[in-house]
């Protein structure tokens, strides 16, 4: 922000007076409710020498300037590039950060958040602004409820409708009422540019290469890619039928000749010629794609592209997907989180305000970050301490937990015998006769199976019983239950007072009596 020669008022980059409590107009001025548009004739229809060197110029109009990059986005390579880096941004999950840890700021980075949720289209929004990175700059109209003060949606601005005021030395908009463009309303548009210079007068000159190097290209095949047809006669009164037979040979491949004629096909030598053209070509490409996403992989594979490079072009991807987030975020930071806190908060948080933030960061290996963690957690555990269980859940996206609780085994009565803690779920019905091996027994304690019909028979008398107790825990559960999200946590909290292990326990048992039996027969 900068204060200007004989005015009172601060203004924006744009010449914008800013007013902090100054409501924007009812009116949308930027609507064109689908009348002619006055500047829709303002475009260039071809890319010249001429047209880039004036454009370039300090001195250039900003609306042929507008023109002129249009243009240069509809190259293969340049739409193909920019198309890349406005989505890997404006893609992005978000989220809006508290100012600080004040309760305070806790209900206003809610509020901001619920506001922004409910814009439609607010990602289309981000990568139309993004477009100020390539161009001089984006922006919209955003749309305020005039009862409730909130945004309810925008209106993209065509880059060509964007005009520079020298007089007033600010930033106008060409709208139906005033063609030659009028000022901007206080708090009425969010405009975005690039930090540093933007990208379209580096992308000028080798977009202009390449169209001169396909135009050549495309002129050379016309000329030499076919071959050239060589007619020898004998009598010069047949020269003219001939030569349209030639011609005709050129067209439809089949030609009607005099007796004796004489026909040649020569090709020209065109090897070298297209090769420089191709080369010239794909040098343009990988200038465009530096020049946009800072390194050449991009759509287009490279023979030869290993890991090295690939990480290298990946670390330059995450550095320029960082910076393009985080001054995106400053853009609606000021734009509309600014406005919309100070007329609903007051403007005393105006120091205070919560932020965008876009996760550009790129995605972890979770598996290594657990075992991290685990080796911090034991390094920790030496000396007291412990990872907080809050930063653990923030950092895998865990969004609810529920306390688990601990079952206590029974106390023995006194006077009773110690149990043992050895013995199987199902000791009552079961005897360990090697180890690991258990088989039912009868009233003198001896074991009773001897097929494997035995072993199929306890073991679903056993699973039944099992089963039914289980199923009635979990009726139980449910029935204490007012909600599924309430039976669900009470399922997970009561989970060890299930006997689920005595299934588990049957299973197992029934699996190595079976494998017994088979070991006995086989002897």
């Amino acid at each position: 922000m900068t204060a200007t020669m004989g005015h009172a008022a601060l203004v924006d980059w744009t010449g914008t007076p800013i007013v902090r409590d100054t409501r924007p107009p009812l009116e949308r001025i930027a609507d064109t409710a689908g009348l002619r548009e006055p500047w829709g004739s303002r475009y260039v229809r071809e890319l010249t020498p001429e047209i880039a060197s004036r454009v370039l110029r300090p001195d250039a109009d900003l609306g042929e300037v507008m023109a002129f990059c249009k243009r240069l986005q509809r190259d293969d390579q340049v739409f193909s590039v920019t198309r890349t880096m406005k989505l890997q941004v404006g893609g992005l999950d978000w989220q809006v950060l508290p100012f600080d840890d004040s309760p305070k700021a806790e209900e206003i980075r809610a509020f901001v958040e619920a506001v922004l949720m409910g814009i439609p289209r607010f990602a289309q929004l981000l990568i139309h602004l993004l477009d100020g990175v390539i161009k001089p700059l984006a922006g919209a109209e955003i749309h305020w409820d005039v009862k409730t003060w909130l945004p309810v949606g925008f209106t993209k601005i065509d880059a060509v409708r964007w005009t520079w005021n020298r007089e007033t030395n600010s930033l106008m908009v060409r709208t139906i009422r005033a063609p030659q463009g009028e000022p901007l309303p206080p708090n009425g548009f969010i405009i975005h540019r690039s930090d540093e210079e933007p990208l379209w007068d580096k992308l000028a000159w080798p977009v202009l290469f390449k169209r001169f190097a396909t135009t050549e290209w495309v002129r050379f095949t016309e000329l030499y890619g076919k071959p050239f047809r060589i007619a020898f006669y004998q009598d010069k009164a047949d020269k003219d039928v001939i030569l349209a037979a030639v011609r005709e040979l050129g067209v439809n491949a089949a030609g009607v000749f005099p007796e004796g004629t004489e026909i040649r096909l020569e090709e020209a030598a065109r090897g070298g010629a297209t090769s420089l053209f191709q080369a010239l070509k794909r040098e343009c490409d990988e200038s465009i794609s530096k020049i946009g996403l800072g390194h050449a992989l991009n759509a287009d594979a490279r023979t030869g592209s290993g890991m090295q490079t690939g990480n290298a072009a990946k670390k330059v991807s995450d550095e320029n997907r960082q910076a393009l987030a985080v001054a995106l975020a400053d853009t609606v930071r000021d734009a509309i989180i600014r406005p919309l806190v100070g007329w609903h908060f007051g403007w005393q948080y105006e120091a205070t305000l919560p932020t965008l933030k876009l996760a550009y960061e790129p995605p972890e290996d979770l598996k290594a970050t657990a075992e991290t963690l685990k080796i911090a957690s034991d390094l920790l555990a030496a000396s007291g301490e412990a990872i907080d269980p809050e930063y653990i859940r923030q950092k895998f996206g865990i969004a609810k937990t529920v306390k688990r609780v601990s079952v206590t085994p029974p106390q023995p009565q006194p006077g009773s015998p110690a149990p043992d803690n050895t013995a199987p779920a199902t000791a009552r019905e079961l005897v360990e006769v090697r180890p690991g091996i258990f088989v039912a027994k009868d009233e003198a304690g001896q074991p009773v199976i001897r097929s494997l019909d035995d072993v199929h028979a306890l073991a679903v008398r056993l699973a039944a019983k099992a089963d039914a107790e289980i199923v009635g825990a979990v009726k139980r559960i449910a029935g204490e239950s007012e909600s599924i999200d309430g039976f669900i946590d009470a399922l997970f909290e009561r989970y060890d007072h299930i006997p689920h292990l005595k299934m588990a326990a049957i299973v197992r048992d029934a699996t190595l009596t079976a494998h017994e039996l088979g070991r006995e027969a086989a002897r």
